[in-house]
Order: C-alpha cells, then sequence, then structure tokens
C-alpha cells in the first residue's frame, strides 16, 4: 500500500510540474553493486518533438547545452550508430571523465503514438568509467510542444561515493531540462525545408 501511495504522490507531483513547464527528476534502482541509481527526468519542452530531436540527436553539439561536457564530437559508423567521444570535467568527481558512447536514434509509431528516442551507451574499454548510458524519448505532449524524458546513468568507477553521483545526476538531468530549449531554439533545428 505504502509504494501505490509514493507512485501516486509521485504521479500527481509530475502533473503539477508538467502544468508548470518544469521538469520532474527522480531516481531509480540500477542494479549496480556500488548503490549508483539510474536518474529520470520528465518535462515539456515549446518545441515539436521533431525539432526537438534534432537537437538531442545533435551529439557534436552536445556540449553547447549538456552540463559540465567539454567536448564532444559525432561520427557515423556503417550499421548507421553514432559513435561520439566525450569529456565531462565535473568538479565534483575530482577528475574528468573520459569516454565514447554509441548512440542509436529511432523514430516509431504514427500520429499520437509515434516516438523518437536516443539511447546512448558507453562503449567497453573505452576511457575511464565504469559505465555510463541513457536516453531521450520524446512524444508530442500537444501541438508545438514536447513530452521529454531523460534517463541518465553514470558509474564513474573509483571511489566516488553513490550518494554523490546520484545527487548529481539528479542535478544534471534538471539542468539538461533547462539548457533543452535553449539548444533547440538554434537555428540549425529549424524545420528543413
Amino acid at each position: 500500500m505504502r509504494r501505490r501511495g509514493q507512485a501516486a504522490l509521485r504521479a500527481g507531483a509530475l502533473v503539477v510540474a508538467l502544468a508548470a513547464g518544469g521538469a520532474q527528476v527522480h531516481l531509480e534502482p540500477a542494479g549496480a553493486a556500488s548503490g549508483i541509481q539510474e536518474g529520470v527526468g520528465t518535462g515539456v519542452v515549446d518545441f515539436p518533438p521533431e525539432r526537438v530531436f534534432r537537437a538531442v540527436a545533435d551529439l557534436e553539439h552536445w556540449e553547447e547545452w549538456v552540463p559540465f561536457l567539454v567536448a564532444a564530437d559525432a561520427r557515423r559508423l556503417p550499421d548507421g550508430t553514432i559513435a561520439s567521444a566525450q569529456r565531462l570535467e565535473a568538479p565534483a568527481l575530482g577528475r574528468p571523465l573520459v569516454f565514447t558512447v554509441r548512440a542509436r536514434t529511432e523514430v516509431a509509431g504514427e500520429g499520437r503514438t509515434r516516438r523518437w528516442t536516443l539511447t546512448w551507451t558507453h562503449v567497453p574499454g573505452t576511457g575511464n568509467v565504469a559505465a555510463h548510458r541513457g536516453s531521450w524519448t520524446l512524444a508530442e505532449h500537444s501541438p508545438g510542444r514536447t513530452l521529454a524524458t531523460c534517463r541518465l546513468f553514470t558509474d564513474p568507477g573509483g571511489d566516488t561515493p553513490a550518494w554523490a553521483m546520484n545527487q548529481a545526476t539528479r542535478k544534471m538531468i534538471g539542468w539538461m531540462f533547462d539548457s533543452l530549449p535553449l539548444q533547440t531554439n538554434r537555428g540549425r533545428y529549424q524545420e528543413r525545408e
């Protein structure tokens, strides 16, 4: 009963946050032995999903809006995925995180069931992190507005306490939602004729 009550409260808080144009962020168990959890953020972006998707799928320009990311590139691979070498410099971690991710994009469904998805995962053997993965899932909220969900998990390895990484993940997702509308507003993401 307690779990259902908490889920109902969280769902109610989400409705209020989305109505106000904010993002709701919470942590979920990720199954990591370290105790580090996966962050999940949901919010509304005041642009159409196609345009928001062009922004989130543009990994080469992530350093313009993803907090603490100071370098990112993007290389299209023969299988259609995107490889991106990234460097994250968050002072609280005590060291830069350097890693490569492989990202996939997918657009599926029609009309109100259409979903735009970007997923990425750490390429094993690259960089200095134990694990890293995430996703953006977009859907039309209402005409010209996008319901966006971001999932993010990073295990930097070493002696970073789980509580510190969990707090950093929660804040980072919130900051990404704050930055995403500004990034999406850039001319490069306008409708292509």
